[in-house]
């Protein structure tokens, strides 16, 4: 909170706005809320690829016997990844427009509506596949999302409640003010907002740890067919990787 005053007091949000570049806006502004997860141990990732989205990229990858295996694809790299013990758990994606009315850029629609989305489906199905696709499990897993675009921000939640479709819930936007005596406003709830994700990332990792603990007790070592014959297992549809951009000529 100290860190936010200071940001105030020497007018670093204000010229941020006026002046700064996407960078600026990451560093300065919204890599204060990183620290919210520092006493979770989780690994708040910038700029760093995502293993779930690694994974679906290149799941078509195996030895056909008619060709030689395809060469690696490379993940894209959101933002921000909330990572701890090979499970992702959250992903944010920010950016800077010319526009000041919220939700008009191409840039925020496409990465609000389609890119993160994306990203969260690959780490339901990669958190869902490290507790073995158990139904109940599935049905409580979350996965959050930070849409960071200039000085406003909302979160979605993923899950999967039932059925076999994912769903995709989303907070308003709440815009963090230049102005020091505007701060109530938007910045109280942006951090009141980023406390409630945090406790739904942390029911969610106690869920799959509880899981894989228990699983770890009560299970001997053994073929993967006869571990499964007793599980409730959901298997969601496959999600398709994102098109090859094609390079300009």
């Amino acid at each position: 909170m100290l860190e936010i005053l200071d940001s105030y007091r020497y007018r670093i949000f204000e010229w941020v706005k006026k002046e700064g570049s996407e960078m600026d806006l990451v560093t300065r502004v919204w890599m204060i809320l990183d620290k919210v997860f520092d006493d979770m141990m989780i690994q708040t990732r910038r700029d760093n690829k995502s293993i779930a989205t690694t994974i679906v990229d290149n799941q078509e990858r195996a030895i056909t016997g008619l060709t030689g295996v395809g060469a690696k694809i490379c993940s894209i790299r959101p933002d921000l990844v909330l990572f701890k013990n090979g499970v992702e758990y959250g992903v944010a994606e920010c950016g800077k427009t010319d526009d000041d009315a919220e939700g008009i850029s191409k840039k925020e629609i496409v990465e609000t509506n389609l890119h993160c989305p994306k990203i969260m489906k690959s780490m339901f199905h990669h958190a869902s596949s490290r507790c073995d696709n158990n139904k109940d499990i599935m049905r409580a897993l979350k996965i959050i999302c930070y849409c960071n675009f200039d000085f406003r921000m909302k979160v979605l939640i993923m899950d999967n409640p039932e059925g076999y479709v994912c769903r995709i819930q989303s907070t308003q936007n709440y815009e963090v003010s230049t102005v020091p005596s505007m701060l109530p406003c938007g910045l109280i709830p942006i951090l009141q907002l980023t406390l409630k994700s945090k406790m739904t990332v942390k029911k969610t990792m106690k869920l799959i740890n509880n899981y894989m603990i228990t699983k770890n007790e009560e299970e001997e070592p053994d073929l993967q067919s006869n571990l499964s014959k007793n599980r409730a297992s959901l298997i969601l549809p496959q999600l398709h990787r994102a098109p090859i951009k094609k390079s300009k000529q």
